[in-house]
């Protein structure tokens, strides 16, 4: 499956790359490896994820805390990338970052 990621996302992974890198390199390194990781796994696994909100799924990473979301679209065979969010964010945030209407 093609991977479309957001502009958002992406700003939102180097947004958390950058905080690794002030702490350690391994750590960035590890970050970009997991996600890296991740989306390989997107790519090409027919597993399911939970559904959060209106057909988006996520994908909790292993090590670090944050979570993947996204929507996958097979009938246009891609898999689209909407957030990289912190594990600890607010319901209300997360619906307003995923432009949730409620």
């Amino acid at each position: 499956m093609e991977l479309v990621i957001d502009p958002l996302a992406l700003k939102e992974i180097a947004e958390i790359a950058n905080w690794y890198s002030d702490k350690s390199s391994t750590a960035v390194d590890n970050f970009q490896g997991e996600i890296t990781e991740t989306f390989t796994y997107l790519q090409h696994t027919i597993a399911e994820h939970r559904i959060v909100y209106a057909g988006i799924r996520v994908f909790f990473l292993k090590i670090f805390p944050y979570n993947v979301y996204y929507l996958k679209r097979e009938t246009e065979n891609k898999i689209f990338i909407l957030a990289i969010m912190h594990n600890k964010r607010s319901n209300n945030y997360i619906e307003s970052r995923l432009k949730i209407k409620t």
